[in-house]
């Protein structure tokens, strides 16, 4: 069985995104802005060469279907959807940057993301965040109590 049978999304998502690397820059180093405006325009300068080509093997009469994946995808803001399920480590930056905007642009400012998705970091994650805490505490009064021993040894060695 081929891979585009088994696996129908992943192959859509490779075959509708232009290749990122056209900017010169990592994904998830594409803020709205210069860079991304500049990228913007070289996707669409891509696609169309990619038409052009594309018409060249299936012939003038067939309808494109790979450039028209690629162009709906950047249209409607998908690129970033499969950018982001592609890789873990970049996905928490795409969708504060571009997913999360385009549905909902007054969360950008919030911390939606980690309220919705650190519950789902590891089993029983709220015991585990509750200990990192406890220990972030300690830790604090282990500090504090040798820095006023340290001070408390200054001021008497002065006397």
């Amino acid at each position: 069985m081929s891979s585009y049978r088994r696996y129908p999304l992943l192959f859509a998502g490779r075959a509708a995104r232009p290749p990122y690397w056209l900017s010169g820059r990592a994904v998830d180093d594409m803020s709205p802005g210069e860079h991304f405006e500049a990228f913007g325009e070289m996707v669409e300068e891509f696609v169309k060469a990619f038409e052009v080509e594309e018409a060249l093997i299936v012939g003038k009469e067939q309808p494109l279907f790979q450039s028209a994946l690629m162009r709906k995808s950047w249209e409607t803001g998908s690129f970033w959807y499969f950018q982001a399920v592609n890789s873990q480590k970049i996905m928490y930056t795409i969708f504060n940057l571009h997913i999360q905007r385009m549905f909902c642009a007054e969360h950008c400012d919030t911390t939606l993301f980690d309220e919705v998705v650190a519950p789902y970091w590891a089993r029983d994650v709220s015991a585990a965040i509750e200990t990192k805490l406890k220990e972030e505490d300690s830790y604090k009064e282990q500090v504090r109590s040798a820095l006023l021993a340290d001070l408390w040894l200054l001021t008497s060695v002065r006397q």
